[in-house]
């Protein structure tokens, strides 16, 4: 994730190119499929366009890049030579059959993304709450710092602890204690924007990235995290509170663990003084 281009936007973009690049590749393969002089059979080449929209948009684009492909390749293969007037059946079945080839393609490509896709998330999301896992987070964390040191941009981290969870599994049971845990990742998603990361980093200890965020938005992070906090977990009929530590860095001289080590112990000195609340620091003051 970056902050300079919201994901959705850049994904978007990523894939207008790859469906006008496969509709490009299907027009020039159909035009050279159309000279007679040249004597190649293309049907094959198509699956060029059809597996760049497939894969890289949708089924659906992989869908409709078939029918056109099939169709340049049916009018060069039965229509052209006068096979689909001289013999309807046989230039049908040419016709069907390749176009079920190109389909038969399309959804393979597809059932093998959705496994990837599958994985990829598996491997990146914590299984109970659906927010980033700590691996994750550390690897988009020092994607972060490095952008933040190229642009010379501000970057803030959350660390949030939920004060007397213990209590909760006691008194309520762990699946209530889970339903919590999961309340709180949706809250924490609910008060971030789309370029921000939320990470579960084991029990119940959350952490929010700010990409270009200083310290003033940080804490207006932090109210929004609060107030939504306060009604996610009131609607289990178990509110609960968190304690916060907040740190900002305007140029980044340290690593990955030093970040999340400053905003932990700002967290920890909230829980020694009484909980439910926040500290914040900016680095350098």
């Amino acid at each position: 994730m970056t902050a300079s281009s919201s994901p959705p936007r850049i994904h978007r973009i990523r894939k207008a190119f790859f469906l006008l690049l496969s509709l490009l590749l299907s027009l020039l393969i159909g035009w050279i499929d159309f000279q007679p002089e040249l004597k190649v059979m293309l049907p094959v080449f198509y699956l060029i366009p059809i597996t760049l929209a497939a894969w890289y948009v949708n089924e659906a684009a992989g869908v409709a890049v078939s029918f056109l492909c099939a169709a340049f390749a049916a009018y060069t293969t039965e229509i052209q030579p006068g096979l689909l007037s001289a013999s309807p059946w046989i230039g049908v079945w040419g016709i069907a059959s390749r176009l079920v080839f190109f389909l038969f393609a399309v959804w393979l490509l597809g059932r093998q993304r959705r496994t990837m896709d599958s994985i990829r998330y598996l491997a990146t999301t914590d299984g109970l709450t659906g927010v980033y896992n700590t691996r994750a987070f550390f690897d988009m964390l020092q994607s972060e710092m490095a952008r933040s040191r190229r642009y010379n941009r501000p970057l803030s981290l959350i660390f949030l602890d939920i004060d007397n969870f213990k209590s909760v599994n006691d008194s309520f049971g762990h699946q209530t204690g889970d339903s919590v845990l999961a309340a709180v990742a949706a809250a924490l998603r609910e008060s971030v924007r789309r370029m921000d990361i939320v990470a579960r980093l084991g029990g119940d200890e959350f952490t929010i990235l700010l990409p270009e965020t200083d310290d003033a938005a940080a804490r207006t992070t932090v109210e929004r995290v609060q107030e939504n906090l306060g009604r996610k977990t009131a609607q289990k009929g178990c509110g609960v509170t968190i304690s916060l530590g907040a740190v900002t860095y305007r140029t980044i001289e340290c690593t990955a663990d030093d970040i999340v080590r400053a905003a932990d112990d700002l967290m920890y000195q909230v829980k020694h003084s009484g909980k439910n609340g926040a500290l914040f620091a900016v680095v350098p003051e």
